[in-house]
Order: C-alpha cells, then sequence, then structure tokens
C-alpha cells in the first residue's frame, strides 16, 4: 500500500466510524453516571475556574484520580453547555481518531496495511464498543485509548530511530493516558509483547531496563489507584466476597468476552455479578468455572508453544489488558461490563485477523489459483463481518439514546436483576409514572428482600402516592440494612411524621442533625413538623440552617417566608419569596405568596 492509499484508509476508517455513530448526536443525557460525571457536577458545568481546575487536578473522585478526563468534561461544558449531542460527538470524534490511529500503529509497526486496516475496522465498528463510546460518563475510555495509541505510535518509532526525543514522548503520551484512565497500567507489558513481534527485537536484560520507566510510571498510578479506592470505600461493594469467588468471575468473564466478541447480543449496562445478590446474579456453576478454566489453558499453552509472534502478543495483549479490570479486587457490583474491552480487543482482532490470513495461506499451499480464491473468499467474509457488526454497532447505540431506553433494554436483558429494576424504576419516578415504578421496586425485591435502594425508593413512591403507612414499613427496612446511611433515617422521620408520630419524628431529625449537623433536609424537614406544632422560633431556626446549608432549597425560602408572614414580617417575608422565585422561576406556590404578601403589606401601609 502506497502513502497516498495509507492516507486513504485511514480517511475511510475515520468516516465510517464516525457515520455509524452519527446518531449520538440526538441523544440525551442518562441518570447512571452521568449527573455525577457532568450534568450535576458543580466544577464541570461552571467549566474552567480557577477552583474547577485545581480540583479537576487533585481530585480522586469514586477512587480514581483522572484529571485529564475531568478537564476533557470541562471543555465540552464550556463548548456545548447542556446539550449533550455536543459531548456525545466529542466521544464519537475520539473512537473515529482511534480506529484511524490503531491502523496506523499497526501498519507502522508491521508493514502489513490490509490486515491492520481489518484490525482497525473490527475495532471501529464492534459493539461491544457501544457502551464506551455512546455513554458520556465513559469519555476516559475514548480519551485514554488515544493516548495509549500515541504513545504505542512513538515506541514503534523510537525502536527504529533510537531518539531520546520519542522515549520521551513515550513516556510522557503513557502518563497522559493514565490521567485519563489508570486501566493503562500494563500497556508497558505490551510494548514489551511488541518487542517479540512484529519489532523483532531480541529479549535481552538490556530491553527489560529500558522499560523501567514505564513500569515505575505504571505502579505510581497503581499505588495512587489502590489508596484512592480504599479512602473512598470503592471496594467495600466485593469486601463479601472470597478470593474464590472473585477468582472464578475472572475467569469466566474472560471467557465470556470471547463469546461476546463472536456473538455480541445481550449487551447491557450491567452484567450481574454471579456471587451478589443486588445484582440478581446466579452463582456460577462448577461447570461453567472449570470448562472457562481449561479453555484459557489450552489456548494459553497453545500460544505459547506457537512460534506465531502475532499469537503471543494478540493473546496476551487481550489478557494482560484485562486483568486490571477482571474484579480481582472488586470495584462496583458488576460481574463484567462491555466498555472494558475496548482496548483489550485490539489484541484480540490481531490474533484472529492474523491468525486467519495465516490459515488461508496454509490452506493455500504452493496453488495460485487456491490462494487468489482464498483471499477473495476471505475479503468477502470481512465485508460481510464489518457490515454485520456496523448494523449491529447502529442498533445498540440507539439503546443509549435515553435513561429510559438504556434501562428498558437492560432490564429486558437481564431481567432478575435487582439494580436493574431500580434504575428504571428512578427514572419512571421522575416522569411521574409513580405506579410503573412501584412495579419495579417489587420486581426488585422479590429477587433481594433487603435490598435497602429498593425499599428507600418504594417507600418515596407511596409516600407521594400518600401512603406512608406502606411507605413506613420499607423505610424501616432500608434502616435496617443500612443504619448508617443518613437518607434512610430522613426519610423514615418524615413518614413517621406524616402519620402524626411527631415526637418520633422530632427525634430521628434530631439523630441525624447530631451526626451530621449540615444537612439541609434534615433541618427542612425537623422545621415543617415543629411548625406544624407552633412552634415557629424553633421552625424559623431551622428553616434559616437548611438555608445556609443548602442556599438552592427554594421550599425553605418558602416556608420561611410563610411563617414569618404569619408573624407579621412581611418585608423580611417578601425578601425569601423573591430568593425562591430566583431560584425556581415557575414556582406557583411562591408566586402565589409573593402577591398574597404585597397585597397584605400594601394594606397595611393604607
Amino acid at each position: 500500500m502506497t502513502r497516498p492509499q495509507a492516507k486513504t484508509v485511514a480517511l475511510l476508517l475515520f468516516a465510517v466510524t464516525l457515520g455509524v455513530y452519527a446518531q449520538v448526536a440526538s441523544f440525551d443525557f442518562v441518570s447512571y453516571d452521568d449527573p455525577d460525571y457532568v450534568t450535576a457536577n458543580p466544577h464541570v458545568t461552571t467549566a474552567f475556574t480557577r477552583e474547577g481546575v485545581a480540583w479537576a487536578l487533585s481530585n480522586r473522585f469514586n477512587g480514581n484520580w483522572q484529571p485529564l478526563t475531568w478537564l476533557s468534561h470541562m471543555l465540552d461544558s464550556a463548548l456545548f453547555g447542556d446539550w449533550a449531542g455536543g459531548h456525545h460527538l466529542v466521544s464519537a470524534l475520539l473512537h473515529a481518531v482511534n480506529a484511524a490511529l490503531l491502523f496506523a500503529v499497526l501498519a507502522a509497526a508491521t508493514g502489513a496495511h490490509w490486515r491492520s486496516a481489518l484490525v482497525a475496522a473490527l475495532f471501529a465498528l464492534h459493539p461491544l464498543h457501544v457502551e464506551s463510546v455512546a455513554w458520556i460518563s465513559e469519555r476516559k475510555d475514548v480519551l485514554s485509548t488515544c493516548f495509549a495509541l500515541l504513545s504505542t505510535w512513538a515506541y514503534v518509532q523510537y525502536t527504529r530511530e533510537r531518539s531520546p526525543a520519542l522515549f520521551a514522548a513515550t513516556f510522557l503520551l503513557l502518563a497522559f493516558g493514565l490521567m485519563a484512565k489508570a486501566m493503562l497500567v500494563t500497556l508497558p507489558c505490551v510494548f514489551l509483547l511488541l518487542d517479540r513481534w512484529p519489532l523483532q527485537r531480541p529479549l535481552t536484560p538490556r530491553l527489560v531496563l529500558e522499560k523501567l520507566p514505564f513500569f515505575a510510571l505504571a505502579f505510581f498510578f497503581c499505588g495512587i489507584t489502590v489508596m484512592s479506592q480504599h479512602e473512598v470505600g470503592s471496594t467495600a461493594d466485593g469486601s463479601g466476597l472470597a478470593l474464590a469467588e472473585r477468582l472464578a468471575n475472572a475467569v469466566v468473564s474472560s471467557v465470556a468476552y470471547l463469546g461476546d466478541t463472536f456473538w455480541p447480543t445481550g449487551l447491557a449496562i450491567l452484567h450481574p455479578h454471579p456471587y451478589l445478590l443486588e445484582t440478581g446474579g446466579l452463582p456460577l456453576a462448577p461447570w461453567q468455572i472449570a470448562g472457562a478454566t481449561v479453555l484459557l489453558l489450552v489456548v494459553t499453552a497453545a500460544t505459547l508453544v506457537s512460534r506465531r509472534g502475532y499469537a503471543w502478543v494478540g493473546w496476551f495483549w487481550y489478557l494482560g489488558m484485562l486483568v486490571p479490570v477482571l474484579g480481582l479486587v472488586q470495584m462496583g457490583v458488576q460481574g463484567r461490563a462491555d466498555r472494558y474491552t475496548y482496548l483489550p480487543h485490539v489484541g484480540l482482532f490481531i490474533f484472529l485477523v492474523w491468525g486467519s490470513a495465516d490459515l488461508v495461506t496454509r490452506l493455500a499451499g504452493d496453488s495460485a489459483v487456491r490462494a487468489r480464491a482464498l483471499k477473495r473468499a476471505g475479503a468477502v467474509a470481512a465485508m460481510l463481518v464489518l457490515t454485520t457488526c456496523g448494523v449491529l454497532t447502529w442498533q445498540q447505540s440507539r439503546h443509549w439514546r435515553d435513561a429510559r431506553s438504556l434501562f428498558q433494554h437492560a432490564v429486558a436483558i437481564h431481567p432478575r436483576s435487582p439494580t436493574l429494576h431500580v434504575g428504571l424504576g428512578e427514572v419512571l419516578a421522575r416522569t411521574g409514572e409513580l405506579a410503573a415504578a412501584e412495579n419495579h421496586y417489587r420486581s426488585a425485591l422479590a429477587v433481594d428482600a433487603t435490598f435497602p435502594e429498593a425499599h428507600t425508593n418504594l417507600g418515596g413512591v407511596l409516600m407521594a402516592q400518600g401512603n406512608a403507612a406502606d411507605a413506613l414499613d420499607h423505610f424501616q427496612a432500608a434502616v435496617r440494612s443500612e443504619p448508617d446511611v443518613l437518607e434512610t433515617q430522613v426519610n423514615l422521620a418524615n413518614a413517621l411524621a406524616a402519620l402524626g408520630r411527631t415526637e418520633e419524628a422530632i427525634a430521628r431529625y434530631a439523630e441525624v442533625l447530631r451526626v451530621t449537623p449540615n444537612s439541609a433536609e434534615a433541618h427542612f424537614n425537623l422545621g415543617n413538623v415543629l411548625l406544624s406544632l407552633g412552634k415557629l422560633e424553633e421552625a424559623a431556626t431551622h428553616f434559616q440552617a437548611a438555608i445556609r446549608n443548602d442556599p438552592a432549597l427554594a421550599q425553605a425560602h418558602v416556608n420561611l417566608g410563610y411563617l414569618l408572614t404569619s408573624q407579621g414580617k412581611l418585608d423580611a417575608a417578601i425578601a425569601h419569596f423573591q430568593e425562591a422565585l430566583k431560584i425556581r422561576p415557575n414556582y406557583v406556590k411562591a408566586q402565589e405568596a409573593l402577591r398574597h404578601t404585597r397585597l397584605a403589606r400594601a394594606s397595611q401601609r393604607s
């Protein structure tokens, strides 16, 4: 392939990839992580303030230090504001760039342009990668991979030119990638694999010593990640999992990803963990664990004895890049995740594409006619596979158009998952579909009767329907499961207050405020109870505390305004009604209160 032809292929890969994902421009944010990463994160939405940049550089949100990811979200917010389509398009553009970069890296390293193009096309169009591209919160996947591929390209050039500048560029680009997502910690091992094939560098102690700066950088980021995860308790979800259970899930997941590669159906936002009841998983059968173990051992052994360098690189790239996300240290509740295949898939596609080409050569033998026929058949098969992948990716992407579609699809795939039923219930509750939300919360409890989030949310729906008695039962169940979660204590107090058990409610609120004196919600609700009892001064004190801790709590301003009106302090009341309307311009209750209070003041003055 000539240089102009190679450029044309790279541009074609970019254009086709972007075309397949073009529909994301019309997609919305989703309720799963997007509020934390963008829509409800004031550091991101206010974009490049001094405080925001300092937060991005120092914050270890969710136990991960990823400043470049945060800065990319801030840039999106500065450019697009709350238009979700702009955020989506940036991720799609990065994915298209990654496809072109992957082709460039493999072509430069191997000289096999068409095989490199096929690997890049599979990477670009495989439906397992939709989650990384169409989920705004997974910007870290596409961004870190962009830097990983640039770092790999610089490394390939360094091995040929031996330039200190290229070595420094490799190191710096790897550091940038790790600052987007720490999953790249095994990339230095990939560099060692590339030394064997296709770079053909003899394995010597010097070759290993050469990688020490890269390994030191990876170990540094491993330390930051482990320390950060421990600080925020992100490993708590898996603290009850035995080592044998984590190992079993890791082995079976490695094989499940292979199955999803060849038959990419049943993809969803969450795949239940087999040993965590709240996800709806079922414990793995011994035959599943044994079968997956045997398959991995057989393929690994065959690779080790093989003289095919591409097999070494492809297989161990796949396994090695998966290691950080196999749940050996469980973080979160998922058993596996489609997004985890984003970069590991490159190795698997190398294994498959070069292996297929090798098989064609062996079958052709010395026959030129047979070789041409097999190559034509291979080209047709490749086009069919890529077309199928493109269609499946287009269809899978559509599930990400909004939160309702996303969770409805996921529940259809995993109907036993309490976590997914709760997620869909929350979406329905926000749109006022309380009966439908209630059904999903009850479906969650049918599988896991102690699931605290399902009890909490079901209690909230029942309260909204005026059924405080049943709501109380579910809030009590949530408190029994999670006694240290203050939100459940506040919910329980709210239900007690609604049932007229005011003394018990006041005691609950007081306990919450003893532990968390800055809880605006507890102050506000306690103020409401005290107001109903006619304890105006105490109620005013708590409404004022609620406003101090959450100045945007419009209801607290309105309730305090009502209280001040009853005391004849009309000017102060008007000020609070006006403040509520600054926060919520269409707040009808505040509008009416302001109008009546102004009339009362005018009447008083006349």
